[in-house]
């Protein structure tokens, strides 16, 4: 089971950016190319840009969680935060009017914030418990 997870939480954003690769590809070869009807059609520059920058997206999230030292292990989710909540309030706002490929992209902004979030607050909720725990221990001395 140990080894199951170290592998999980090495490769598990390449593993789910692989997912969201196969989505963009299904849905870039499976709709209709009309490049004048949509904002941002299913044009093969677009599906080559998505997969670049989604790329890009992983390695930027691999840089800022997976550091070398855990030292200060409740900024790194903060940061990551900071730098994907944006990008994917824009990037929702463009895939309003587009095909499918940049919804799926908008999608995978989406799987990256909502964990941040969740993490975030089981990070803050753990040291609120632990900080409370230690001023009970220091008020009973």
């Amino acid at each position: 089971m140990s080894a199951v997870w170290k592998f999980f939480k090495n490769y598990g954003l390449l593993g789910l950016w692989l997912l969201v690769a196969a989505m963009i590809c299904s849905s870039y070869f499976g709709d209709s190319h009309e490049p004048g009807y949509y904002f941002a059609s299913n044009t093969r520059e677009a599906f080559y840009w998505l997969l670049v920058i989604s790329l890009v997206e992983v390695a930027a999230l691999y840089l800022v969680l997976r550091p070398w030292n855990y030292h200060c292990s409740f900024a790194r989710p903060l940061l990551a935060l900071l730098l994907f909540a944006p990008w994917a309030i824009i990037n929702g706002m463009f895939s309003m009017h587009a095909q499918t490929i940049i919804l799926q992209h908008s999608f995978w902004l989406f799987f990256i914030v909502c964990p941040l979030l969740i993490i975030l607050f089981f990070v803050s909720s753990v040291a609120v418990i632990a900080n409370r725990r230690r001023a009970a221990n220091e008020s009973e001395r």
